[in-house]
């Protein structure tokens, strides 16, 4: 029965889809290792005594069996009493080979246990450009086990010795250390200064930001290495304010920051799912219960997408908001972000939402034939309170069809139901997992240029097809994530270097916060400028590809009509990099920010 219970069934390959057998092995062996010693010894020293109860003495008799017992021990320590030539049974046969195994396997696993720490800090000096992971939380957890499944190296430094989460992240080969990421020493001993990330997800925003600085502080130590960090900011305004540095920060700091916010990330993603504007007929009106963190997002996310749909702003976003404080966290909204009042409607309903009296407030809400509800999002901090209300809502608004989306913390319980099931009752009811869906290290590269990488890709994408262009002349002409890393970087590169133009300039970057912003206007002098910047900065980066002049461009020699200075660039040549510098505003506002006057 202890058997079949092992063999990985059913439910523990759809828990762990991308388990293999070497690690269900591992995972089985961890659980029943000592038991399997215990019972190997005692079965060994039974079987001593047996074989020493039957081994005849020196002297008149056989030994007593605690004499048999002793000496039975004694084999444990390599210390067997026999003489020659004496056939010995096979049950000593056994015991004199099996005890001494047993008891240096016991004396290894001590010392790997007592020398543990000491024997991971010994292997930790042999990698480089692995990850850092600050604080092992559920976010910690989760990066952890998405960068395991590409096999990077990653090492946690965790403050909790007792963090039930160390175990997991251990078996999956993570190495830990316990002690506080704003220790130089910790940092040190994580090898911060080879690695090549750092993610700070502590439960603290002061303590990301501290573990940041202290890194920074080791990465000068070491100079031309360049060390890229995350930091996971849950306030708003903090994070807002941060992210205004990013660019600025880039250039005198050997540390490349970005800042990450689950919240914003779900937000995102979760309006590109269910928020469409290509029906510009019907205006759309959001119900949104709860007004937390994500429901902030989701508000500015969505008012900047109707923002960007409309030239003029005829039609306004209504946005209805049920919550116990709606004026108030509305108002304090407003004033950190001005776009909202010219963009939004907003419809405050100062209700409870506490449970059984919250559907008797929302029903009414709904009942308006002139702007009908098209989305609504339950944003409560209570997963299971937040169910019941989609499941309620569902019930009394089936027949018109409209989407109900759940923001929950994490996928399991009923969520897990709700995604699995195939009831038509529930196809206009869905959960969204916030950690699952935003812990993810590729979605952290969505930050400040990151975000810039894609949107002058996808505008690179549209320009060649008004051409008629397809991706069988451009290999080029993929999705972002099809994209090889060669292009990525590409793109990236042209996305950090608007900074640097813009700064030529006078003019920043920051969260696109002002409406109007979108559309700032250049000087026709600083077009011209930020256009010749821009085609010397292609020039050098293709010249470091080995890339050459050449009247025809030939991709096999690397050879290109274009790489000349700005003065002998054709006119038509000229007038594209003029227009990718008069994009940049537009391109701004699509991942989030303005241009201002420094």
């Amino acid at each position: 029965m202890l058997i079949f219970n092992l063999i990985p069934n059913d439910y523990v390959l759809q828990k762990h889809p991308d388990m293999s057998w070497q690690k269900w092995l591992q995972m089985v062996w961890n659980d029943i290792e000592w038991p399997v010693v215990i019972l190997l010894g005692l079965a060994s020293l039974t079987l001593g005594t047996i074989g020493f109860l039957q081994y005849p003495s020196q002297g008149e008799g056989q030994l007593s069996f605690w004499d048999s017992l002793y000496e039975s021990l004694q084999l444990f320590f390599l210390h067997g009493n026999f003489r020659q030539g004496v056939t010995l049974s096979i049950f000593l046969q056994i015991a004199r080979f099996l005890s001494p195994v047993l008891a240096a396997f016991v004396l290894l696993r001590t010392f790997m246990v007592v020398f543990k720490e000491q024997l991971e800090l010994f292997r930790l000096v042999r990698i480089t450009n692995h990850f850092v992971i600050c604080g092992l939380g559920q976010k910690g957890l989760l990066l952890t086990k998405d960068l395991r499944k590409t096999n990077r190296q990653v090492v946690i430094i965790e403050r909790d010795s007792n963090n039930p989460y160390l175990k997991v992240c251990r078996e999956l080969g993570a190495f830990t250390i316990i002690g506080d990421a704003r220790d130089d020493e910790i940092l040190l001993k994580a090898g911060v200064q080879q690695a090549c990330h750092l993610i700070a997800v502590c439960g603290e925003d002061e303590t990301n930001v501290d573990i940041a600085g202290k890194a920074e502080t080791l990465a000068r130590r070491k100079p031309g290495r360049l060390l890229s960090s995350t930091l996971h900011i849950t306030d708003s305004y903090l994070w807002t304010t941060l992210r205004e540095r990013e660019f600025s920060m880039e250039h005198i700091s050997p540390l490349k920051i970005k800042m990450f916010n689950f919240y914003d990330i779900s937000a995102r993603i979760l309006l590109r799912e269910t928020f469409t504007l290509e029906d510009s007929s019907q205006q759309p009106h959001l119900l949104i219960i709860g007004m937390g963190n994500l429901a902030e997002y989701l508000i500015v996310h969505a008012a900047r997408a109707w923002c960007l749909q409309n030239e003029t702003i005829e039609r306004r976003l209504r946005i209805t908001v049920v919550d116990p404080d709606a004026k108030n966290k509305l108002s304090n909204l407003k004033v950190r972000f001005p776009l909202l009042s010219q963009i939004c409607e907003f419809e405050p309903s100062v209700q409870t939402t506490n449970w059984p009296s919250l559907p008797e407030v929302i029903f009414p809400l709904d009942i308006d034939e002139r702007i009908p509800v098209t989305n609504t999002y339950i944003c409560l901090d209570d997963s299971n309170f937040g169910l019941r209300t989609g499941f309620t809502l569902l019930q009394f608004l089936e027949n018109q069809g409209k989407k109900h989306m759940i923001g929950l913390t994490d996928n399991s319980g009923l969520a897990t139901f709700l995604r699995e099931t195939g009831n038509p009752k529930f196809k206009n009811l869905s959960a969204f997992g916030l950690l699952e869906s935003a812990c993810k290290f590729n979605l952290l590269d969505d930050g400040t240029h990151e975000a810039l990488s894609r949107i002058i890709h996808e505008d690179y994408i549209r320009r060649e097809k008004q051409k008629g262009v397809t991706a069988k002349d451009n290999p080029a002409m993929l999705k972002w994530e099809e994209l090889d890393d060669k292009m990525k970087e590409s793109n990236q590169r042209q996305a950090n270097h608007i900074g640097i133009k813009l700064a030529a300039i006078g003019c920043g970057i920051k969260p696109w916060r002002e409406y109007g912003k979108e559309k700032y206007s250049f000087k026709q002098e600083q077009l011209f400028k930020m256009a010749k910047m821009e085609h010397e900065r292609w020039c050098e980066e293709k010249r470091r590809e080995g890339w050459k002049y050449g009247e025809k461009r030939d991709e096999v020699r690397k050879w290109h009509p274009d790489l000349v200075d700005w003065e002998f660039l054709s006119i038509d040549e000229q007038k594209k990099d003029i227009e990718t510098a008069n994009l940049i505003p537009s391109l701004l506002a699509h991942a989030g920010f303005q241009i201002y006057k420094i």
